[in-house]
């Protein structure tokens, strides 16, 4: 065979391919890169697809009280982790842009609605990534009429901290501010809802 045909048929293999790849990759989840010490963040799918493996934690923070971190509410108050001590927490890293949070978002009002004076509920806006700003998060909420408690977590200091590297990331968390259990992608609301039962007292 000569040097040009076998050109032409490695060609005719490797381009398809090659398009077949780049296809893949430019629709599934989107991917986010951030700038600086940021953790790169993708969307994850929903429950469906991480049901075996939801609870796929950082084994480093798995267990073990949380790092201190800080959140902004939307008056811009600065708000410590440790000010959520004493009761469970339920705490996801979200963002209006991304389309599994907002299948996760109305599960979350529903248990707000039921657990929402035994246990904190924080919902940690990823501002700035993908262009998201406060207005974005706030025109969301508003526009659906989410009343959970939501803060910024501004250039992702806090999913950095946590090393979270997808939307949404549910953080369950007991009076202690010890990780109990860590979730990737979209949550039923029965199996968080045992969950949060078997935290409180």
């Amino acid at each position: 065979m000569s040097t040009l045909k076998k050109l032409g048929l490695s060609f005719l293999i490797i381009f398809p391919l090659t398009l077949g790849i780049v296809f893949f990759l430019k629709h599934r989840d989107a991917q986010l890169s951030l700038q600086g010490n940021a953790p790169s963040v993708e969307t994850t799918s929903s429950s469906a697809d991480t049901s075996t493996s939801s609870q796929a934690t950082d084994p480093g923070l798995l267990g073990q009280r949380l790092p201190d971190f800080t959140l902004t509410a939307p008056e811009g108050e600065v708000i410590s982790n440790q000010s959520f001590a004493g009761k469970p927490t339920l705490y996801m890293e979200w963002a209006s842009w991304c389309p599994h949070c907002q299948e996760q978002m109305p599960i979350i009002q529903n248990l707000y609605q039921v657990y929402g004076d035994r246990v904190n509920f924080v919902l940690a806006n990823a501002t700035g990534s993908r262009g998201e700003t406060l207005d974005d998060a706030k025109s969301y909420m508003d526009s659906r009429h989410y009343t959970m408690p939501w803060y910024s977590d501004t250039d992702l200091m806090a999913a950095n901290a946590l090393a979270i590297t997808s939307l949404p990331t549910i953080l369950v968390i007991d009076e202690n501010q010890t990780l109990v259990s860590r979730f990737d992608g979209v949550q039923e609301e029965e199996s968080l809802a045992k969950l949060l039962d078997s935290l409180i007292p």
